[in-house]
């Protein structure tokens, strides 16, 4: 009689196929996954990675070329161009993580609490909704900044109030539609209650959608905070931001590229990436998916 067959090894071997193929095919999310962890990574260890102080001022050695001493050269203050890149990429993505991080939790609130028990709460939230989306997210952020002044945590608490409303619609709707599903509706009939509905089977559903919410959330508060910077009503000089360090090169553009180009190029590789990277975790995470 012949020998029954393993069934565990052709299981095995066909879900790492496919991990393996799935992997192949988002190769350019995964690399953008990288490209953004690295990024983050740099910029949280800057004050222990960076050479030099990134605001001490030598003018003895202003606009030099890259050396031993300063691995990318100098600005025009003669301070260390790759510690001001890292310093400054630690503050527009540490400022970019808390901004997300508030607005998506703000989001998850009003959105699940709004597309879940509808009504009068949906009605309220949903007014919210359209007066906060009618009015530009830059224009809200700098009428924010208006009234609370410049800062760090008034321009944190800016990018927070600007954000949350258009994420909170987006999770409104994925609740929407994920409190119709049978699985929910088999959940309800057996009497679950309705904290355990929206934290077991609700909310891991639209984990994928708040992943890639908040990856390309974190891409434009970025952006955002360079282009404050830039106008110089973001992050204040002397701190180093990639914003700043444009907007401080631009008289030396023509002759001393590289001041304009290492921050342009660092906020180049972080928006790609972090668009990149929603599509690597939105499979990661996706139940259906997986």
């Amino acid at each position: 009689m012949a020998a029954p067959l393993d069934r565990a090894g052709p299981r095995a071997g066909s879900t790492g196929a496919r991990l393996v193929a799935r992997m192949r095919r988002r190769w350019l999310g995964w690399a953008g996954l990288l490209v953004l962890a690295l990024l983050l990574l740099a910029a949280l260890a800057a004050p222990w990675i960076a050479p030099h102080d990134p605001n001490a001022i030598d003018v003895t050695r202003k606009l030099e070329g890259p050396s031993a001493s300063h691995l990318a050269g100098t600005d025009h203050l003669g301070r260390d161009l790759l510690s001001r890149l890292l310093h400054g990429g630690r503050t527009a993505l540490v400022l970019g993580l808390l901004s997300v991080s508030g607005s998506i939790a703000l989001a998850v609130i009003a959105g699940g609490l709004s597309g879940y028990f509808g009504g009068t709460v949906d009605l309220l939230t949903n007014a919210v909704f359209n007066v906060l989306l009618t009015v530009p997210g830059l224009i809200l952020t700098l009428a924010i900044l208006g009234v609370l002044g410049t800062g760090q945590l008034s321009l944190l608490l800016a990018l927070i109030g600007a954000d949350w409303a258009g994420q909170g619609r987006v999770v409104r709707g994925a609740v929407l539609e994920a409190r119709e599903q049978g699985y929910v509706e088999a959940a309800r009939v057996v009497g679950a209650r309705d904290l355990y509905l929206l934290v077991r089977h609700i909310l891991p559903n639209v984990t994928s959608t708040l992943a890639v919410l908040a990856t390309l959330d974190l891409a434009g508060v970025v952006l955002t905070v360079s282009g404050l910077s830039f106008l110089g009503i973001g992050v204040q000089p002397p701190q180093a931001d990639w914003g700043t360090m444009l907007s401080d090169s631009r008289p030396f553009a023509g002759s001393y590229p590289s001041l304009m180009l290492l921050p342009g190029l660092c906020i180049v590789l972080f928006a790609v990436g972090a668009n990149l990277a929603g599509d690597a975790i939105r499979d990661l995470l996706d139940p259906q998916r997986r």
